[in-house]
């Protein structure tokens, strides 16, 4: 729902300004990259002026990317070391866990006050 208006009220008129301002700017002019010879230069194009600009905008959006995303690759970088540690430690965690669900209660394990010595104790003594 909220995409369809965001498509009714932003999209369609934008795209409406864009159609008008490709029919108001068709007509042809020089794009020249000869900066000595004005009468004939050597490389050069006849474009509408529409195609022009927004091939200046598509370079301009490519390129600012390209140096956002050139600048962001050590938060990338940092990224993917944090989530090898996470699914590591996961992994251990996990480990733990069965081992822990195999390991015999009456056994005292690291961490455990004296009420888990006692029962060991009287196994012990029970042989």
């Amino acid at each position: 729902m909220l995409r369809r208006i965001f498509q009714i009220l932003i999209v369609i008129p934008v795209g409406l300004v864009l159609l008008m301002f490709m029919i108001a700017n068709r007509r042809s002019v020089l794009l020249s990259f000869d900066p000595f010879t004005q009468d004939n230069p050597a490389l050069a194009f006849e474009v509408p002026l529409f195609v022009l600009i927004f091939g200046a905008l598509l370079v301009g959006l490519v390129l600012g990317g390209a140096v956002v995303w050139a600048r962001q690759h050590r938060y990338r970088k940092l990224a993917r070391e944090e989530h090898r540690e996470v699914e590591r430690l996961k992994g251990r965690v996990e480990a733990e866990k069965t081992r822990a669900d195999t390991h015999d209660p009456a056994v005292p394990t690291p961490g455990q006050g004296g009420s888990a010595i006692q029962p060991a104790l009287a196994k012990l003594e029970s042989f």
